[in-house]
């Protein structure tokens, strides 16, 4: 059977509908799920960071500390808008494993954000960013949790500093 779809002048496009033989390889069942309710694989948690710019004398790239993976524990001084910080930085909890996509994240900060700092899921990731701010002195301390359904996979920490403006 043919029909035609379009018309144009000079122009036409035309699909051919036929039947499909009957040995044709059927599509891959999806995985079975996991006894346990668990969606995912995933088996750990790190830190990421997304690098802006460099300000002065520090880089964002100093952001995480530690000395091997995963990066479970972070510090650091919160871009200064008095200082020229111009850039919101980001960190990034990642989930590890083989299929990470059903990792859920439990967020708490000691304190309510009071420098425009702000914590959430997108999909499995854990997005967290800290805008330029002149506000002066104060520490805010983030806890995420990752869950792979019921299990927990890893927490991340994350202290925030606001130094004192100069």
């Amino acid at each position: 059977m043919k029909r035609v779809v379009q018309r144009t002048p000079n122009l036409g496009l035309s699909i051919r509908l036929q039947r499909l033989a009957a040995d044709s390889d059927p599509l891959p069942l999806p995985p079975a799920p996991d006894p346990t309710g668990c969606p995912c694989s995933a088996t750990a948690v790190t830190w990421g960071e997304i690098p802006v710019y460099k300000s002065g004398t520090r880089a964002f790239s100093g952001a995480i500390q530690g000395s091997s993976m995963p990066y479970t524990s972070a510090f650091t001084l919160a871009p200064d808008s008095d200082a020229g910080d111009t850039h919101t930085w980001t960190l990034v909890g990642i989930p590890l494993g083989d299929a990470v996509g059903g990792v859920e994240w439990d967020i708490a900060w000691s304190t309510p954000p009071s420098f425009g700092e702000s914590a959430a899921s997108s999909g499995p990731l854990l997005i967290v960013s800290l805008p330029p701010a002149s506000r002066g002195f104060g520490s805010n301390s983030l806890t995420a949790t990752g869950r792979c359904g019921e299990t927990v996979i890893g927490q991340l920490t994350l202290t925030v500093i606001r130094p004192f403006p100069f």
